[in-house]
């Protein structure tokens, strides 16, 4: 008794309280109390206090994060991934707005706070929204979707433009002084032409008056009658 620090803030009759504070949720608590009267007869020993402060009860459902993805040409599968702030289970759909319990798939590996999923089907130039929910131990689900976004990148163009459909051709009539050449590709360039042939694209002098797209021409002159002509032509897409 005498090495207590503690007195009891009304004391002194039959009824003995104190504010006793800091306590925290969740947390237990034991009190050990001795008294003595008033011919100095003092407890030997402790009568004990003992309590707890109730665990707030959890109505937050989990946190969900996880980065959109953004894969080289040529990749066919992935790992879909996402942290959670609490242990869950999650699931994931490619349709947004869907209710936790209506989504189908479940990941592979879930329960902890990291959650993947193998996504196989990949294709170039390809973009999939996968929209993910979670639920904690007590059953608190997500009612908004997060969303992760997986690119697979186009590869890189290396083909040069098929030309086609070039004209004039054969024998034009006598007196012709012009004639207006046309090509066509199969994707959007820049044609040159040129009288001498194996000239590289960049060494020609001539670009077509009307050029950028996939229909190109251009007027050629100062032809005379009895004449023959070759034109070379040459062109370059967007990447050149």
């Amino acid at each position: 008794y005498d090495s207590m620090a503690n007195t009891f803030g009304t004391t002194g009759t039959t009824s003995h309280s104190s504010t006793f504070g800091g306590l925290s949720d969740g947390q237990s608590y034991s009190v050990f109390v001795r008294c003595k009267d008033g011919l100095d007869n003092k407890n030997t020993d402790d009568y004990t206090i003992s309590f707890s402060v109730a665990t707030p009860v959890d109505s937050t459902p989990p946190v969900v994060s996880g980065s959109n993805i953004t894969l080289p040409a040529g990749t066919t599968s992935t790992t879909l991934e996402a942290t959670t702030d609490e242990n869950a289970t999650c699931k994931y759909g490619t349709t947004a707005n869907v209710a936790y319990d209506s989504i189908s798939n479940t990941f592979t590996t879930t329960g902890g706070t990291t959650h993947q999923e193998i996504i196989n089907g990949l294709t170039d130039g390809s973009t999939q929204d996968y929209f993910i929910r979670c639920k904690d131990g007590v059953d608190n689900t997500n009612t908004a979707d997060h969303q992760i976004t997986i690119t697979v990148e186009t590869p890189a163009d290396t083909t040069p433009p098929v030309i086609s459909n070039g004209s004039p051709s054969g024998e034009q009539t006598a007196g012709t002084t012009s004639v207006t050449l046309n090509v066509t590709t199969d994707e959007n360039a820049t044609c040159k032409y040129d009288t001498t042939a194996g000239v590289a694209y960049d060494s020609m002098a001539n670009t077509f008056g009307t050029t950028g797209t996939t229909s190109h021409s251009n007027t050629y002159g100062g032809l005379n009658d009895g004449q023959s002509y070759e034109v070379f032509v040459r062109c370059e897409d967007t990447n050149g």
